[in-house]
């Protein structure tokens, strides 16, 4: 929770638990997030067998603890908190390193990037319940399983939504934002990235290659 102590107390009691886009104000202007989310679902969640702060999990803590074991996990009532903690970082990191936001970026980034880091996080919990990547179809076709799709979908659509609002050539000159976006290399199809190779090898040598044209008339 760290990352969003620069946002304003009203982002803090609503994010999370409030179907209005308005948050606030954040340096003198509207800061919008449209970041809802969902119920704990408890043992009916896939990942519940994983996750720490399930209802469940959370009653027994407290048990433990020799405290009332009623209902609702930490201060977040009875919503997933691991959604709910992974949407507000998103916002928090992207608006405290990202500088001069103007207002128009900030409702793209809280109407269209939150709710698709929303939808990864998601997807991501309900990976945790499939058991095998692959299936065999009634014809005995062994085919991946479809959620796959869905987050590379999602994964590429994070991606260009980046580069629409504007924030791809900013985030060049805030590094901490990196961990936002490990893993989907910068979309330059033509000159392709200067750093794709070093992030995807994770290593610090410099990697070029040439681009050798055959003579006209070949």
């Amino acid at each position: 929770m760290a990352r969003i102590t620069h946002l304003p107390q009203s982002y803090k009691i609503k994010s999370g638990k409030s179907m209005s886009m308005l948050k606030g104000k954040f340096e003198d202007k509207q800061l919008y997030s449209w970041d809802a989310v969902p119920d704990c679902t408890d043992n009916l969640c896939p990942a519940f067998r994983y996750c720490e702060f399930s209802l469940t999990k959370q009653r027994e803590h407290k048990e433990e603890e020799g405290l009332d074991s009623g209902n609702g996990t930490r201060a977040v009532g009875n919503k997933c908190y691991t959604q709910l903690t992974y949407v507000r970082d998103v916002l928090g990191l992207i608006t405290g390193a990202i500088k001069d936001l103007d207002e128009v970026m900030l409702f793209k980034i809280g109407s269209h990037l939150v709710p698709l880091y929303s939808m990864w996080c998601r997807l991501k919990i309900a990976e945790l319940g499939v058991d095998s990547v692959t299936y065999e179809t009634s014809r005995g076709t062994m085919c991946i399983h479809p959620i796959y799709k869905e987050m590379r979908d999602t994964a590429l659509k994070i991606e260009i939504m980046w580069e629409k609002i504007g924030l791809l050539s900013i985030r060049n000159a805030n590094p901490d934002l990196g961990d936002l976006r490990d893993g989907i290399p910068e979309p330059n199809l033509h000159r392709g990235s200067s750093t794709f190779y070093k992030r995807m090898m994770n290593s610090k040598q410099k990697v070029s290659t040439d681009i050798v044209q055959e003579p006209k008339g070949t």
